[in-house]
């Protein structure tokens, strides 16, 4: 966020210009961790067939989703 911010900062743009959802996903021989923030989906096969571990968010209204650049963005975080 803080990337997005300053590179709209940079450009003279509005942070919104730089408004996406984010998926993320970091695997070891450990084991795996998913991320998401808006309406996007991490589809995994961890041996059982395809999943989705979470379910995509949305909006409280049709076509509404939540963007990295929203203030409550760190709290939408979904793991």
């Amino acid at each position: 966020r803080q990337r997005l911010f300053a590179e709209a900062e940079a450009k003279e743009l509005a942070v919104r210009d730089f408004a996406c959802t984010f998926m993320g996903l970091i695997s070891s021989a450990n084991g795996t961790l998913i991320m998401q923030i808006g309406d996007g989906g991490v589809v995994v096969d961890f041996g059982h067939g395809l999943q989705l571990p979470l379910t995509p968010m949305v909006g409280e209204y049709a076509n509404m989703t939540h963007f990295i650049t929203d203030e409550d963005a760190v709290s939408r975080l979904e793991t």
